[in-house]
């Protein structure tokens, strides 16, 4: 759909900017490997904004106040958007850990914080490493429950949250 919003949210703005280089490359027609503009034709750069952590590509087709791509990060948050997906990678870092001392509650609060701010209809992907029973991983998990596992069994310390009416789709790796 070309109308969705997704942001692309990260430990930090620079490494979530980073990540929604891809997009953009695929969209402008600049990635040689990607199929997508031999499929639906042509750039579909130049819609409304258009720089390295926030556009909104030619094919958008409604006025919203989110772009196609937008990026935010643990420290800056979304306000005033309600994306349809939210593209979360690695909140909780060794080296934030180590640089920022209180880290996890930091990476906690805003995720809890970005929940809100989804689409009722929306996705929250979320790929990282649970590093402690208290991290944002592990507390969604224990908070929220997971649905249903893809891939790898769990350990038994997540495997017990397994049930008919959890939040969490989990592929597990």
């Amino acid at each position: 759909n070309p109308d969705l919003a997704a942001v692309i949210d990260a430990d930090d703005i620079s490494q979530a900017t980073d990540f929604a280089g891809f997009p953009r490359r695929v969209l402008a027609g600049e990635d040689p490997f990607a199929l997508f503009t031999w499929l639906y034709g042509g750039s579909w750069e130049g819609g409304e904004t258009w720089t390295r952590g926030h556009f909104t590509h030619a094919g958008r087709r409604v006025n919203r106040t989110e772009g196609s791509f937008e990026t935010t990060s643990v420290e800056t948050g979304v306000t005033g958007k309600h994306p349809d997906l939210i593209a979360g990678d690695d909140y909780v870092t060794i080296d934030k850990i180590k640089e920022k001392g209180n880290w996890i509650q930091t990476a906690k609060t805003h995720m809890d914080g970005m929940i809100p701010a989804l689409q009722p209809w929306g996705l929250y992907l979320l790929a990282g490493t649970p590093y402690t029973d208290n991290d944002v991983i592990s507390t969604a998990i224990r908070r929220d429950g997971i649905r249903e596992v893809v891939g790898l069994p769990l350990p038994p310390e997540y495997a017990k949250h397994v049930r008919p009416n959890g939040r969490w789709r989990v592929f597990h790796l």
